[in-house]
């Protein structure tokens, strides 16, 4: 337990800055013009 604790506290920030990426390309493609679906809303 103590092991996985230690493994997930060194890993966290790594998932934080996925997490935080994930949401910058979803701005990103919203600013595009997409909808939820990804399908451009200008078509």
């Amino acid at each position: 337990m103590f092991i996985l604790l230690f493994f997930f506290d060194r890993t966290y920030p790594f998932f934080v800055m996925f997490r935080d990426k994930i949401i910058e390309e979803k701005e990103k493609w919203n600013l595009g013009g997409l909808d939820d679906n990804g399908c451009s809303r200008a078509s």
